[in-house]
């Protein structure tokens, strides 16, 4: 068995850290969000819209609200939702809270 001396030899690999959670494609994410009249965000949540497939989910970052509560940030943010359905070129991906029926 031979001991080598010296660093460990570096390996390079290749990570894509941002995909989109329906296709798994990256490159083509961007993140809206509705903003005020100086260009703050006005709601806590954005979406993160995928250019490939035309899905985008809903997230809350954790700067905008620490304690954040999905299902009321998902009803506080449904604007967001009218907005890009208005838009028409993205499609909610996941399911909808609001929407689930009960028993």
């Amino acid at each position: 068995m031979e001991h080598r001396r010296g660093p460990p030899a570096r390996r390079t690999w290749h990570l894509e850290r941002v995909k989109c959670s329906v296709c798994g494609r990256g490159g083509k994410l961007l993140y809206l969000g509705l903003e005020d009249e100086r260009d703050k965000p006005f709601l806590p949540a954005q979406t993160e819209a995928c250019g490939d497939c035309g899905h985008y989910l809903k997230l809350v970052p954790r700067e905008f609200n620490a304690r954040a509560e999905p299902l009321a940030d998902d009803l506080a943010s449904l604007a967001l939702d009218v907005a890009l359905a208005e838009q028409g070129n993205y499609q909610r991906s996941g399911y909808n809270p609001l929407l689930i029926a009960g028993e």
